[in-house]
């Protein structure tokens, strides 16, 4: 019984963070679909954009990953930006 509960506190901690991250279409360049992407926090994308680091998208049904291209990376910075919002609504 314990070990129930203790791998639902895992679970429920593993769909906190899920909640927290940034969500975000980019598509696999094995299939060509485009597949949400939300394995980074708001922080996290801030700081790879900023740095120039590689942002990568993952496929679930290819099991590819890759980096996200130019534009992607535009919009990114856009969305995270303070004014981003306003500027799509």
């Amino acid at each position: 019984m314990q070990i129930a509960n203790q791998i639902g506190s895992a679970h429920s901690d593993a769909d906190k963070f899920m909640d927290a991250t940034v969500r975000f279409l980019s598509a696999c360049p094995i299939c060509f679909k485009e597949r949400e992407q939300r394995a980074y926090t708001r922080a996290a994308l801030g700081a790879f954009l900023r740095a120039g680091y590689k942002i990568e998208g993952y496929c679930t049904i290819c099991n590819e990953f890759w980096q996200i291209s130019g534009q992607e990376r535009r919009e990114l910075a856009q969305r995270l930006s303070p004014l981003g919002d306003e500027r799509s609504g």
